[in-house]
């Protein structure tokens, strides 16, 4: 018999009930219970009482509180599934309006391993990059980049990686090449080798370059056509705008250039005449297929058909900074005659990305040095805006300047912009430079907006 007394294990059974006393405590009670039917009887009734009071009393707010966990459970479950099927119809959404954006939105940056490639595309369009989709085709890749209006879920920048079957010879971005047996291609390169046609009466192709150079539109500004004599072929090109005799190196230079390129371009052409006049007197410049070939150091019409050696020459001859978002000099009398792009000795090239939030009637872009300043604007042919995402390119000479300027100098580079409303705004931010008249090419890019200010950075 448990020498513990029966009003003690009374007094600890409500505890025990509830669990409350220690396991010693605990072992004690249970061995005075089996041994005590007074006790045994005692801690009976009592639980017979709690399960009484639980079932009567507290049962239907036990109910209520289940039933009410599991509505909000039920709630919480469809307002997910209602989330869910919003987040899948959105993309589904995307997914049907998905469109590819143009290569002139495009830029990139690419690295070639082997097997492997590693690209991240950035667009300047209003659309979020959605997905690259990359093909491959024994070493030839070609990636799609497609997009859609919703810029929420779908930035301006996407990178991808991607391991081919086999070693990976050339990768296309849409329709533009731009790498190709271990090298970079240029989009003029790509734009050209696209472009080639073996044959110099191809009207077609003739117009094509001409665009592609960024020469002057056949109409008032120009004419053209192919003589023939015994299988030779001369493309003739006659420019009726008067050309500025200050400029006249520089152009003839240009239009060397562009010979080079049109003679690659051509298979059978044999060589192109350009006539136009300066101060009203008639000039003339005509370059070979042997002229191009010297210059290349290849046979032009090898060239021409070759990717690498393309590349090379358009290289060489500095034209690879041509965009298709190249705006028209036209507006200004210090470049009528020449609304292209110069690659040229002595002169200091500015390229502009401009990616100013709103649109731009100009661009003038200021050069200051310790003693004289120049200046160069540029706004779109025809009126209009400048593009989002266009690429201006502007080039000073020596005769810019009030006096001379020498190589090494220290520059200031500023920006000045007219809103679409005519109002015009100094650009914040200045860049510090050297003037280097050979080679000289200066990045810069141009952001902001009229309300916030605009912004002038390096690129």
């Amino acid at each position: 018999m448990s020498k513990i007394p029966c009003e003690i294990i009374k007094d600890l059974l409500p505890s025990y009930v509830d669990e409350l006393t220690s396991e010693e405590t605990g072992r004690a009670i249970e061995q005075h219970i089996t041994e005590c039917p007074s006790c045994r009887e005692t801690l009976h009734s009592m639980k017979e009482q709690e399960i009484q009071l639980f079932s009567e009393e507290d049962q239907r707010e036990l109910d209520f509180l289940k039933k009410t966990k599991k509505k909000n459970r039920v709630g919480m479950l469809l307002s997910l599934a209602v989330l869910l099927f919003m987040l899948l119809a959105t993309l589904a959404r995307n997914y049907l309006a998905a469109k590819k954006l143009p290569e002139e939105t495009l830029d990139w940056d690419i690295t070639v391993s082997g097997n492997n490639l590693e690209l991240t595309v950035n667009t300047t369009s209003i659309c979020g990059i959605q997905f690259l989709d990359v093909s491959e085709y024994q070493g030839f890749l070609k990636i799609s980049v497609l997009g859609c209006d919703n810029t929420i879920l779908y930035k301006s920048s996407r990178e991808t990686t991607f391991t081919a079957s086999e070693e990976i010879q050339m990768v296309s971005l849409g329709n533009q090449i731009i790498w190709a047996y271990g090298e970079d291609i240029s989009p003029l390169t790509s734009r050209l080798c696209t472009a080639y046609n073996p044959f110099a009466l191809n009207k077609e192709t003739r117009e094509s370059l001409l665009s592609i150079l960024h020469l002057p539109g056949i109409g008032e500004s120009m004419q053209e056509e192919i003589q023939t004599e015994e299988n030779s072929y001369t493309w003739n090109i006659r420019f009726n705008s008067d050309c500025n005799p200050d400029r006249q190196k520089a152009f003839e230079e240009r239009l060397r250039s562009c010979g080079y390129l049109m003679l690659a371009g051509i298979g059978n052409l044999d060589a192109v005449s350009f006539s136009y006049t300066v101060s009203g007197s008639e000039k003339s410049l005509t370059v070979t297929a042997a002229d191009a070939s010297a210059y290349a150091g290849e046979d032009i019409k090898t060239v021409g058909r070759d990717l690498l050696l393309l590349e090379n020459l358009v290289q060489k001859t500095g034209f690879h900074t041509l965009a298709d978002g190249f705006a028209s000099r036209e507006s200004d009398p210090k470049y009528n005659f020449l609304p292209f792009n110069d690659s040229i000795d002595s002169m200091m090239e500015f390229t502009v990305d401009n990616f100013a939030e709103d649109s731009l009637q100009s661009l003038q872009l200021v050069v200051s040095c310790d003693r004289a300043e120049a200046s160069q604007a540029v706004t779109p042919a025809g009126g209009g805006s400048l593009r989002r995402g266009e690429r201006l390119i502007l080039q000073l000479i020596p005769e810019d300047f009030s006096e001379e300027i020498m190589d090494f100098s220290e520059a200031v580079i500023t920006l000045v912009v007219t809103d679409s409303a005519g109002n015009t705004h100094p650009v914040q931010g200045s860049i510090a430079a050297e003037v280097h008249w050979e080679g000289g090419n200066y990045q810069l890019k141009l952001t902001g907006n009229a309300e916030d200010g605009y912004i002038l950075k390096k690129r």
